[in-house]
């Protein structure tokens, strides 16, 4: 196992980290040996109990290439369809969490969550090469899971910069111009002439084709040995028209091309088998995929793989470097080549990666240790030079033959022609009522930001005065431009309030003062609220019932004061202010409760405020009423007398003797009530034949048979010996309904108070199958059992009791019978 110098930097700064923090991260770009440093992570920890979680099962083969030592291995997929139950029981001294961008994930987030609580002293390891979510909301997964704790961070252009990865030969194209040509059409539709500017257009593209397209640019920049190639496709749909399409490219200059495809859905073992033949493949060939490469595995693992082919529809950073990183690797001696294949002009970003380049290898900046480049092609000479010759834009061309045809129907001079007025007027351009220049400006510096603004163009609009570059976000400078401001509640306005604080404290210069009355901003008075001010308006508030809801000022002010409050943040005056009126007891489900109250109190009887009394007289039965709405309720004059539940016997005496009961509106609902119970199952024989006997009847057949119900007695009955019964192993699917549906109705307060009173004794909420099954474990345990199992039960014993998580009855009898907590080693 070659260990790089890179490499070993990365496991000496992560070992030292784990002494004072739970959570380390790695940032390397793919092809740096991430796997390498897994596995020298687990040769070290070997005697702890470690598992790896990856996107595919490819990045374990990788990781056991390098180490014998055992560890567990779970896919991200097979965390998401493990039960609750399974996910509880995941326990390890060390998680290595390889793309851990990806538990940024609703789902994913949820289950390392859960996993890191069961395992609070446990580390836990992460490696990724991009960990911004940029389609996220730019969330950094380093920062948000792993405290900002980066053992390592090495760029994909600092890690060619250093050599320990070669710099591609990137060519940069267009793969299709369809939607490029719908767009022009669609803008010149409207032309009397637009049939004749179409087909010159279209006649101008199947000229391109034949002289620059595809078949002109792959002939250019193939060289010799450039025979195998992983063709990277957006969807699993249009891997066959792109394989007729390279296939037959690829066939016109090498001959004959075989082709490949490794997708997901392939399966497992499938992949492997068409991985191993694209591997041994000696002649020309592609190999298509979608998703198998972007992560876990690298081409050096293939023998003989040239580079990439990327048909990209998506401007994604995360996918764009993953998939350029696929035929980079740090055991790579000849210059790997990428074609970067785009279906429009605005998914062209290789100046950016160009750029970044650039400005990596004119800094002075030498920190990572450098690999000795021997013979390697292209990495000899790294500067500024080297990359000018291993770029190759072949979009120039075409882009400017579209600019040529939309010039004039372009809506771009018209917008110009706007900005360009409303600048001599001197009205300013970022006003609610110039939205439009506003957002012609926004979009022609984006163009210009990613290379795609006509030079021309870009200098017509300096020339007016307006910068191009990216706009510093200093609100100094946004205030200067003419930024609006004036609009409560966000955050330049919020800004330019703390400004105006800080003028009465004379803490602002001569120029920012003048800067601030230019934009219009009184700093001679104080218009903010002091504390008092809000305060008398939240009594208001809380007083008058009928202000609902809460003002969003108000409401800001009292979000502020609870953060505050909980934190330590405000004073003790203040605080004791807010005691005085209840504040940090009082909440939206309060008010709410307020209201159905007044609702009550003014004689309304809707379906809602019926449901509202009957919780509050269960809740008062309970003893779960708060006292002051208690107290509420009896200035209210309110009944606590328990709604009296009438019986099935007493139901059907009702319709019994009233020959109009289907007028009635709760007995009708009450016999498809009946129903419904008799078609699961649930209604018995007796009382089936009950109803039949006054002319009810049911027409569908039951799920089950009537001498298979039970009554409740019955099934609790059977319950009991269940949980009495050690040698019962498990419940039956029958008995597990029946203690779901008790929960369920116990939750909703469907019982009688005498069924409640039976499961409360039986703790039937407190989930008594779990502690039987302690308790059966136990028993073994104790009569001298030492299995697999019981030595598993006994290591998890052992954890809670160093956790401080083991129930005290527990710990108590285990210590009766002689447990030694410290009989087997367990590493925390």
């Amino acid at each position: 196992m070659n260990v790089y110098p890179h490499n070993q930097l990365a496991i000496n700064n992560i070992l030292a980290l784990l002494n004072s923090k739970s959570k380390v991260c790695v940032v390397h770009p793919t092809g740096t040996g991430k796997a390498v440093i897994i596995a020298q992570l687990l040769n070290h920890f070997s005697t702890r109990k470690n598992i790896v979680i990856g996107p595919t099962t490819l990045i374990e083969t990788e990781i056991r290439k390098h180490t014998q030592k055992d560890f567990i291995f779970y896919t991200f997929k097979a965390l998401e369809l493990m039960s609750d139950e399974d996910i509880s029981n995941v326990f390890f001294d060390n998680l290595i969490i390889d793309e851990f961008h990806r538990i940024g994930a609703k789902e994913w987030n949820r289950i390392i969550k859960e996993i890191e609580s069961n395992n609070i002293k446990s580390k836990f390891i992460g490696f990724s090469a991009t960990p911004i979510r940029y389609l996220d909301n730019n969330r950094d997964m380093a920062q948000e899971f792993f405290d900002g704790n980066i053992a390592s961070y090495i760029s994909l252009v600092q890690a060619i910069k250093a050599n320990i990865l070669p710099l591609p030969r990137y060519v940069s194209a267009i793969y299709s111009v369809d939607n490029e040509y719908r767009s022009l059409v669609k803008k010149i539709i409207g032309s009397n002439s637009h049939k004749i500017y179409t087909e010159k257009i279209h006649s101008a593209i199947i000229n391109w084709e034949k002289a620059s397209g595809l078949l002109s640019i792959f002939t250019k920049h193939l060289r010799s040995y450039d025979n195998k190639f992983i063709v990277f496709c957006s969807k699993v749909s249009e891997i066959e028209a792109a394989r007729k399409k390279l296939t037959s490219i690829f066939q016109s200059i090498k001959g004959k091309v075989n082709s490949y495809t490794i997708i997901s859905s392939n399966g497992y073992a499938q992949n492997n088998v068409l991985l191993k033949h694209f591997s041994d493949d000696d002649g020309p060939c592609l190999c298509f995929t979608v998703d198998m490469f972007n992560e876990a595995i690298h081409l050096d693992g293939i023998k003989g793989v040239d580079g990439v082919i990327q048909l990209r529809f998506t401007a994604s950073p995360n996918i764009y470097y993953q998939q350029i990183g696929r035929c980079l690797s740090v055991n790579q001696f000849r210059q790997p080549i990428v074609f970067d294949l785009v279906n429009n002009f605005n998914s062209i970003i290789h100046s950016q990666f160009k750029g970044e380049l650039e400005k990596e290898f004119l800094s002075n900046s030498n920190e990572l240790p450098q690999i000795p480049i021997d013979a390697r092609l292209g990495r000899a000479t790294t500067n500024k030079d080297l990359i000018n010759v291993s770029f190759f834009d072949e979009t120039k061309e075409i882009r400017e033959l579209f600019a040529k045809f939309s010039g004039e129907f372009d809506p771009w001079e018209t917008q110009f022609a706007l900005l360009e007025e409303t600048i001599k007027k001197g009205q300013p351009i970022t006003s609610k009522e110039n939205t439009a220049c506003f957002r012609f400006i926004n979009s022609n510096r984006q163009k210009f930001r990613y290379g795609s603004l006509d030079p021309e163009r870009a200098k017509r609009v300096q020339d007016l005065g307006i910068r191009l570059e990216v706009v510093s976000k200093n609100k100094w400078g946004m205030i200067k431009d003419g930024a609006v401001w004036n609009i409560p509640g966000t955050p330049l306005f919020n800004w330019m309030q703390h400004q105006r604080s800080r003028f009465l404290q004379s803490k602002l210069t001569e120029e920012e003062i003048i800067i601030l009355r230019n934009a219009g901003l009184d700093l001679d008075s104080n218009l903010q609220k002091s504390f008092d001010d809000y305060l008398s308006e939240y009594k208001l508030y809380r007083l008058d019932i009928s202000v609902t809801p809460m003002n969003k000022e108000l409401k800001n002010w009292a979000k502020n004061q609870r953060n505050g409050y909980f934190k330590n943040r405000i004073s003790a005056e203040h605080k004791q202010k807010l005691d005085e009126v209840g504040f940090i007891g009082y909440t939206d489900k309060d008010r709410q409760w307020e209201l159905s109250l007044n609702k009550y109190t003014c004689g309304s009887i809707d379906k809602s405020i019926l449901e509202w009394i009957r919780w509050q007289k269960v809740a008062f039965q309970d003893g779960f009423l708060k006292p002051w709405r208690e107290e509420k309720l009896r200035a209210a004059g309110f009944d606590f007398t328990p709604t009296k539940i009438t019986s099935w016997e007493e139901t059907f005496e009702l319709i019994k003797n009233n020959p109009k009961w289907e007028e009635v509106k709760a007995l009708k609902k009450w016999r498809i009530e009946q129903g419904r119970r008799f078609r699961e199952g649930c209604l018995s024989e007796e009382k089936t034949e009950l109803l039949r006997s006054i002319g009810i009847h049911f027409s569908s057949v039951p799920f089950r048979a009537f001498n298979t119900h039970k009554s409740f007695e019955e099934h609790l009955e059977v319950y009991k010996q269940f949980l009495n019964d050690p040698a019962e192993p498990s419940m039956s699917k029958e008995l597990k309904n029946w203690v779901a549906n008790q929960r369920s109705k116990y939750n909703r307060g469907r019982l009688s108070t005498a069924q409640r009173h039976a499961l409360d004794a039986l703790g039937i909420m407190n989930k008594p199958v779990k502690e039987r099954s302690w308790r059966l474990k136990f028993e073994d345990y104790k009569l001298g059992s030492r299995s697999s199992v019981l030595l598993e039960w006994a290591s998890r014993q052992q954890k809670e009791y160093y956790k401080g998580t083991l129930e005290i009855n527990r710990k108590e009898k285990l210590l009766a019978i002689g447990f030694n907590f410290n009989a087997i080693s367990v590493i925390i």
